[in-house]
Protein backbone atom coordinates (compact mmCIF):
# COMPACT_ATOMS: atom_id res chain seq x y z
CA UNK A 1 0.00 0.00 0.00
CA UNK A 2 1.44 3.49 -1.01
CA UNK A 3 2.31 5.55 1.94
CA UNK A 4 1.86 9.27 2.15
CA UNK A 5 3.68 12.18 4.87
CA UNK A 6 2.32 12.51 8.52
CA UNK A 7 3.56 16.37 8.30
CA UNK A 8 2.50 19.69 10.06
CA UNK A 9 2.96 22.94 7.44
CA UNK A 10 2.56 26.29 9.06
CA UNK A 11 2.51 29.03 6.21
CA UNK A 12 3.85 32.09 7.23
CA UNK A 13 2.71 34.64 4.36
CA UNK A 14 3.66 37.58 5.42
CA UNK A 15 7.30 36.78 5.42
CA UNK A 16 7.05 33.72 2.85
CA UNK A 17 8.34 31.28 4.16
CA UNK A 18 6.64 27.42 4.68
CA UNK A 19 8.01 25.32 7.55
CA UNK A 20 7.10 21.58 7.08
CA UNK A 21 7.64 19.39 10.16
CA UNK A 22 7.48 15.49 8.85
CA UNK A 23 7.53 13.29 11.40
CA UNK A 24 6.45 9.45 10.19
CA UNK A 25 4.99 7.79 6.99
CA UNK A 26 1.28 6.68 7.32
CA UNK A 27 -0.65 4.47 5.02
CA UNK A 28 -2.56 6.49 1.91
CA UNK A 29 -5.80 5.55 2.57
CA UNK A 30 -6.50 7.59 5.55
CA UNK A 31 -7.49 10.35 2.92
CA UNK A 32 -5.45 12.95 4.92
CA UNK A 33 -3.39 15.13 2.67
CA UNK A 34 0.15 14.56 2.04
CA UNK A 35 3.24 17.28 2.11
CA UNK A 36 2.86 18.28 -1.34
CA UNK A 37 -0.72 18.61 -0.78
CA UNK A 38 -0.18 21.10 2.19
CA UNK A 39 2.38 23.36 0.24
CA UNK A 40 -0.15 23.84 -2.44
CA UNK A 41 -1.96 25.96 0.40
CA UNK A 42 0.24 28.32 -0.11
CA UNK A 43 -0.93 29.56 -3.59
CA UNK A 44 2.30 29.62 -5.21
CA UNK A 45 4.80 27.68 -3.07
CA UNK A 46 7.19 28.28 -5.38
CA UNK A 47 7.68 32.03 -4.54
CA UNK A 48 8.28 30.93 -0.88
CA UNK A 49 11.29 30.09 0.84
CA UNK A 50 11.20 26.28 2.75
CA UNK A 51 12.23 24.56 5.56
CA UNK A 52 12.02 21.08 5.88
CA UNK A 53 12.18 19.97 9.22
CA UNK A 54 13.28 15.76 9.68
CA UNK A 55 14.70 16.12 13.55
CA UNK A 56 11.84 13.95 14.39
CA UNK A 57 11.40 11.99 11.91
CA UNK A 58 10.55 8.04 12.63
CA UNK A 59 10.73 6.59 9.63
CA UNK A 60 12.77 4.83 7.33
CA UNK A 61 13.20 6.88 4.09
CA UNK A 62 13.14 4.54 1.11
CA UNK A 63 14.23 5.91 -1.87
CA UNK A 64 10.63 4.88 -3.43
CA UNK A 65 9.16 7.25 -1.56
CA UNK A 66 11.90 10.18 -1.80
CA UNK A 67 11.71 9.51 -5.58
CA UNK A 68 7.91 10.02 -5.24
CA UNK A 69 7.96 13.09 -3.13
CA UNK A 70 10.63 14.51 -5.55
CA UNK A 71 8.41 14.13 -8.26
CA UNK A 72 5.79 15.93 -6.87
CA UNK A 73 7.60 18.82 -5.78
CA UNK A 74 9.23 19.15 -9.28
CA UNK A 75 5.71 19.15 -10.49
CA UNK A 76 4.47 21.70 -8.03
CA UNK A 77 7.19 23.81 -9.36
CA UNK A 78 6.83 23.75 -13.03
CA UNK A 79 7.74 26.29 -14.82
CA UNK A 80 8.91 28.17 -12.24
CA UNK A 81 11.73 30.72 -12.49
CA UNK A 82 12.30 32.35 -9.51
CA UNK A 83 15.01 30.76 -7.45
CA UNK A 84 14.32 30.09 -3.31
CA UNK A 85 16.19 28.66 -0.78
CA UNK A 86 15.63 25.14 0.94
CA UNK A 87 16.79 24.99 4.52
CA UNK A 88 17.01 20.92 5.62
CA UNK A 89 16.91 20.25 9.18
CA UNK A 90 18.07 16.40 9.91
CA UNK A 91 20.45 16.70 12.61
CA UNK A 92 21.26 12.80 11.55
CA UNK A 93 24.06 11.94 9.28
CA UNK A 94 22.56 8.82 7.32
CA UNK A 95 19.46 10.91 6.81
CA UNK A 96 21.68 13.70 5.32
CA UNK A 97 23.22 11.46 3.16
CA UNK A 98 19.76 10.25 1.62
CA UNK A 99 18.50 13.46 1.50
CA UNK A 100 21.74 15.31 -0.09
CA UNK A 101 20.35 14.40 -3.94
CA UNK A 102 17.53 16.84 -3.30
CA UNK A 103 20.09 19.31 -4.01
CA UNK A 104 20.16 17.99 -7.60
CA UNK A 105 16.99 17.21 -8.57
CA UNK A 106 15.30 20.80 -7.43
CA UNK A 107 16.75 23.32 -9.60
CA UNK A 108 15.26 26.64 -8.51
CA UNK A 109 15.76 26.19 -4.82
CA UNK A 110 19.22 26.28 -2.89
CA UNK A 111 19.58 23.72 -0.87
CA UNK A 112 21.54 23.63 2.60
CA UNK A 113 21.33 21.33 5.91
CA UNK A 114 21.02 22.27 9.39
CA UNK A 115 21.16 20.83 12.48
CA UNK A 116 18.26 22.98 14.36
CA UNK A 117 15.65 24.97 13.19
CA UNK A 118 17.15 28.56 14.56
CA UNK A 119 19.90 27.92 12.54
CA UNK A 120 17.67 27.66 9.31
CA UNK A 121 15.89 30.39 9.94
CA UNK A 122 19.06 32.41 10.49
CA UNK A 123 20.52 31.47 6.76
CA UNK A 124 17.37 32.07 5.52
CA UNK A 125 17.48 35.95 7.13
CA UNK A 126 21.11 35.96 6.54
CA UNK A 127 20.69 35.10 2.44
CA UNK A 128 17.96 37.33 2.14
CA UNK A 129 19.84 40.37 3.69
CA UNK A 130 22.50 39.28 1.01
CA UNK A 131 20.28 39.28 -1.92
CA UNK A 132 18.87 42.89 -0.91
CA UNK A 133 22.06 44.07 -0.46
Amino acid sequence: MKQLSRVSVTIDTPNHVIVARLFSLREAMYGLPDLIDHLKAAGKPWLYDAILDFSRYEAELTPDYLEFLVGKWISLEAGCRTRKLLAVIAPELTLRAQLMPLGDTLPHRELTFFDTFDEAMDWIGERRQADAA
